[in-house]
């Protein structure tokens, strides 16, 4: 299951981020940015117990094995995405021949407790470094920590709201599928319930409500924001 989880975040989230223009190719595999890029990966890979004497060597290795197969995608590499028909089929080999090659990498070893995964490590390795790829360049984007940064004060003001009304049971300003968690629930503790009310609410149901609530957006009144 880790393993299914590391090839869908390399490779498939790879794939979504180099659709909008996030993944700059052209830089990952220059000579100029390479050891950068080896340096940042091994600095991760530092944190693991498991992180091996020669990982220095092995993430080089990995490099030059996942810059040789870029070469037979060059609309992927060198063009930036704009949906064409050449672009979409490279894209779609590219990412075919990644997780074809790093599913067959997973094999079943018998020993004494049963069963047991391994995981060929040329291909441990190659996924390491994709991670790592999204890591840098779309986790650390200022646009993406501002952005959680206003979700996490939207999840704590929503919350803040439902707990403080919620205790004096002030539900004319719940949306009435919230007013049921309180209803059928009294004997939880109140931080639990304001808690539930916020999990259960979709993105786009959060932002409206966040926004009804602190007066920001008042959009219309018959409009119902929660179903």
């Amino acid at each position: 299951m880790d393993w299914a989880d590391d090839i869908a975040y390399s490779v498939h989230d790879l794939e979504d981020f180099h659709r909008v223009g996030i993944i700059p190719w052209s830089e990952i595999l220059s000579d100029k940015a390479r050891d950068r890029i080896i340096d940042g990966a091994l600095k991760v890979w530092a944190l693991d117990p498991s992180n091996p004497a020669d990982a220095h060597v092995r993430l080089k290795h990995a490099m030059d094995r996942i810059k040789l197969r870029t070469k037979m995608f060059p609309r992927v590499t060198d063009e930036v995405y704009n949906g064409a028909r050449e672009q979409r089929r490279q894209l779609r080999n590219f990412t075919s021949t990644l997780i074809g090659g790093y599913v067959r990498a997973a094999t079943l070893a018998e020993n004494l407790e049963g069963d047991a995964v391994i995981i060929d490590p040329d291909a441990s390795d190659e996924v390491r470094l994709l991670k790592y790829f999204a890591r840098h360049y779309v986790i650390g984007l200022p646009a993406l920590h501002a952005q959680q940064y206003g979700q996490k004060r939207i999840v704590r003001d929503l919350f803040s709201i439902f707990l403080k009304e919620g205790k004096v049971k002030n539900f004319g300003l719940f949306p009435t599928r919230l007013q049921y968690i309180w209803e059928d629930n009294s004997d939880d503790k109140p931080a639990r319930l304001a808690a539930d009310c916020v999990a259960s609410l979709t993105e786009n149901e959060a932002y409206q409500l966040h926004g009804r609530l602190m007066g920001t957006e008042s959009g219309l009144v018959l409009d119902p924001i929660v179903r």
